[in-house]
This record gives structure tokens, sequence and C-alpha cells, in this order.
């Protein structure tokens, strides 16, 4: 099996952004309605749209996943600079982390992951921060999973936010009050 992992710019492995904007929205918008069953309304809600994917491809932010030049997944990539204590740090954030339910399991996530943070790491950054968002009053087993294998990599939560806060208009969308962590791993 061949993996291979770009941008846009980098060809997208032979695809066109306007090609396989929709089908990766969907993958997407799959791969979430999974992940966070019972902690949004899965009658409204979507994690993305396809102009959100073709803004994010066009911009160099999304990393693409093909495998054997099937699309398999993507995770999102965005540099923030003037980070850190002293606000002279690079940061990079991942998000839109998303695989195809047919390749869950096989060990393709931890070669995105890792992709992702060695792109960050060449792109000078030194910390790598994600977010995880769970329900607040049960246990959700594939979030619970995510938190285990997150920290496994060397992820720690940092600091926990008011979700309603950064995004009110998912109010409408949730269907369980969340805990909203903010996960960090430094990068060398």
């Amino acid at each position: 099996m061949t993996l291979q992992l770009s941008t846009a710019s980098e060809g997208l492995a032979g695809h066109d952004i306007d090609t396989i904007a929709e089908p990766l929205s969907e993958l997407v918008n799959a791969a979430y309605q999974y992940g966070e069953k019972g902690i949004f309304d899965a009658s409204v809600f979507f994690r993305t749209t396809p102009q959100e994917v073709r803004s994010l491809l066009q911009s160099d932010q999304l990393l693409v996943a093909f495998l054997d030049g099937s699309l398999a997944g993507c995770i999102k990539l965005v540099q923030h600079t003037g980070c850190g204590p002293n606000k002279d740090e690079t940061h990079g954030e991942l998000g839109m982390f998303a695989l195809a339910e047919d390749k869950r399991k096989q060990g393709l996530g931890s070669k995105i992951m890792t992709f992702a943070e060695n792109r960050a790491l060449d792109m000078g950054c030194k910390v790598m921060e994600l977010q995880l968002l769970s329900p607040l009053h049960w246990l959700h087993d594939v979030k619970e999973f995510l938190r285990a294998w997150y920290k496994q990599r060397g992820y720690s939560v940092v600091e926990e936010r008011d979700f309603l806060k950064e995004f009110p208009r998912a109010r409408a969308m949730l269907a369980t009050e969340v805990k909203f962590e903010i996960m960090h791993k430094p990068l060398s």
C-alpha cells in the first residue's frame, strides 16, 4: 500500500481542488458524525462544507492523505506566530483530522499525525496544539480513545475553554453539555 500526503501546492497526488473538495467534505462530515455521535444533534450537525474545504486547500492548510491513489483522510495544519509566554514562538495547530471509515484502525492515523507534526517542525513550530471536545457528564468511547491516544503521542491538557464562547453558533447543534480541552505537545 502506498500512502501519499500532500497539500494543493504539492499537487494533491494528481487530484484537482474543485473535484476533491466535495468528496473530502463528505469524508470529514462522516468521520465527525461518527466521532461526535451524541455530542451534536445528528439531524443538524455538519463539520464542514465543500466551500470551506476548497478554501483550506487553496491556502495550503489541509494535508490530504491518499492510499493507493484513493482519498483516505486529511488533517488541517495552521501555523501561528507570536505564541508562548514571551509571544516569540511559532506554534502549529491541528484540526479537522478525519479518516475514511474503511481506513480506520490500520495505523494510518498515526502516519498522518506524524507527518503533520514533522511538517510543523519543519515550519519552525515549537509546540503543536489540538482541541478535544467531549461530553461533560458522560464518557464517549471515541473521545476517550482519542484522549488516550493523544496522551500516548505526548500531548497533555494545558487548558479548558468555554466552547460556546468560542463557537456560539454551535449552541443550536449541541445535544449535550461539553468539555473543550486544549492539548499541547512540545516539538523537537
